[in-house]
């Protein structure tokens, strides 16, 4: 039985996630936290199951760093969130150094490394993201008198079609690396589980991509 997560990068008032099977990203978004944590709760009905969540935790800031109010209210979600999926022993921390670390080899890598050894991990940007126009027909499918097919993207208009990866920014590429952690570290020991639910948020709004 596939196993499926929901990995969440949580934020102070709108958190990154995507629901994950191990081989792509089934559905992804970024949404209000309200909006998240209703969905998480939604009836079975609702969507497929959720076999575990996994959240990327608060780490430790350093001695003596400060941190301000959003971080105590993104522990806050953190803790609604897990309350909402109800199923303890189903629920996994992991740390940015641990994305970090396991993705590109080291604990100071940005996230334009992390997102790029994403990309890579899934053939490249052509195979990962695509969606890059046909120069031969400017993206319109046909070329020349009468509108003919053009042969070179068989008339999709594309000269590499969109992947999986493709409209994916930035909280969403953290909650990838979350998804992808966790994965190749536990999937062995990801088996049947009790089930929770999250509906399709759908596709909404992402923030431009950031390498805060």
């Amino acid at each position: 039985m596939t196993t499926r997560i929901l990995a969440i990068d949580p934020g102070q008032e709108r958190s990154g996630w995507v629901y994950y099977d191990g081989v792509k990203p089934l559905q992804r978004g970024w949404d209000d936290n309200p909006l998240v944590r209703a969905a998480i709760k939604a009836p079975p009905y609702a969507a497929e199951p959720t076999d575990w969540l996994v959240i990327e935790r608060v780490s430790h800031y350093g001695s003596g760093m400060a941190v301000g109010r959003s971080v105590f209210d993104t522990c806050e979600w953190i803790g609604r969130f897990k309350e909402a999926f109800g199923i303890e022993d189903r629920i996994a921390d992991v740390t940015r150094p641990e994305v970090r670390i396991h993705l590109c080899g080291t604990a100071k890598a940005r996230d334009t490394n992390i997102r790029q050894a994403l990309i890579d991990r899934w053939g490249g940007k052509f195979a990962a993201i695509g969606n890059v126009r046909c120069k031969a027909c400017n993206g319109k499918g046909w070329r020349g008198l009468g509108r003919p097919v053009c042969k070179v993207c068989s008339g999709s208009g594309c000269k590499h079609l969109p992947g999986p990866l493709h409209g994916i920014t930035s909280h969403v590429w953290a909650a990838l690396g979350v998804a992808v952690t966790w994965w190749d570290k536990e999937k062995t020991d990801a088996g049947p589980a009790p089930k929770a639910v999250i509906p399709s948020l759908g596709r909404t709004e992402q923030p431009p991509e950031t390498d805060e």
